[in-house]
């Protein structure tokens, strides 16, 4: 699961950074890069953090989680826009790259379930 997760990630974030690449300029395709970057690291984080927290069936170990890797997250971006590190427009749009990569892995497994049943 995770593998095909970064795979679709990876393809979006790559249609993202061509983009603001060949429509802008190098800045705001790293910031979506970055944003893109930041966002798959996120997802993979909770894909693995959920799979070991349904396993152990700790209700302490999902509230620590989601405390810590949304505060971790927030600084992150803070950090990140404040120092005008990333131009935050491209940053936000490769935020929004978990979008696609959602909507296209929803897509393959319920075309995955229509299939098999």
């Amino acid at each position: 699961m995770i593998i095909s997760l970064l795979l679709a990630h990876s393809m979006v974030s790559l249609v993202f950074f061509l983009a603001a690449l060949v429509f802008y300029s190098m800045h705001h395709a790293l910031g979506a890069l970055a944003g893109a970057i930041l966002m798959g690291a996120n997802l993979v984080l909770l894909v693995w953090t959920w799979g070991q927290i349904i396993q152990k069936k700790s209700v302490a170990l999902a509230v620590g989680v989601i405390v810590f890797k949304y505060a971790i997250l927030i600084l992150l971006i803070i950090q990140l826009v404040g120092k005008e590190l990333v131009h935050p427009i491209s940053f936000f749009f490769g935020l929004l790259s978990l979008l696609p990569t959602l909507g296209w892995l929803a897509f393959r497994e319920h075309e995955r379930l229509k299939t098999y049943g």
